[in-house]
């Protein structure tokens, strides 16, 4: 299988907020001496990837954190967090970011459609990550460049924290779900976003509140 991290499926990740749940993916445990932490000072993020995955380069500048595994040489699975930021969310509560992400699921995969004609929904839902409500979506689709066709299973979990919404992603091909979704799961299970200044500032003060 020919590489899956190409400009044109970044695209999605700005068009659609997805995501994943009737499972929960809060702090599951891991054997995590078989992964290696990756922490993201800036968005205030943790997350653990397998030793075996390599780390690459993104070309985005919203996709914090990349990472591939690979067979022979081809890349045949696939994550990314994406983090971007919206002053409109800052007010929206975890459950009301999945309240609406559930009502424009439509629209959303309408967006997607645009950018994968074929894609197709499997399933979608509320769920956990880093102990807060979030949700996910389960597509098919194929990536279409030139003469090559990439058909590709895309599992995504969307979190909502201080108006930046956390999107992980993953991607492998359909006929593989199966055989990766145990390791996609333990990767979203170390997912962690960590208390910022300005979330302990607020905290400190409601709590002087008489």
């Amino acid at each position: 299988m020919r590489q899956i991290n190409n400009s044109g499926c970044r695209a999605l990740v700005f068009l659609i907020m997805f995501c994943f749940a009737s499972h929960s993916f809060a702090h599951q445990p891991t054997q995590q001496s078989n992964l290696i932490i990756y922490r993201d000072q800036q968005f205030s993020f943790t997350v653990y990837y397998p030793k075996t995955w390599i780390r690459v380069d993104p070309t985005n500048p919203t996709t914090r954190f990349k990472a591939e595994s690979s067979d022979n040489g081809d890349v045949v699975a696939d994550f990314n967090v994406v983090v971007s930021y919206n002053q409109k969310l800052e007010s929206m509560s975890p459950s009301e970011f999945v309240e609406s992400s559930s009502k424009n699921s439509q629209s959303l995969m309408q967006a997607m459609r645009r950018v994968f004609p074929d894609a197709r929904l499997i399933n979608e839902g509320k769920t956990y990550i880093s102990n807060r409500q979030a949700y996910y979506r389960l597509t098919e689709a194929t990536y279409r460049y030139l003469d090559t066709e990439m058909p590709m299973s895309i599992l995504q979990i969307n979190a909502l924290f201080e108006g930046n919404t956390y999107t992980l992603t993953f991607r492998c091909p359909p006929e593989r779900y199966e055989e990766f979704l145990p390791t996609f799961e333990t990767i979203a299970a170390t997912f962690t976003i960590r208390p910022t200044e300005k979330t302990i500032h607020q905290n400190r003060n409601q709590g002087r509140r008489p």
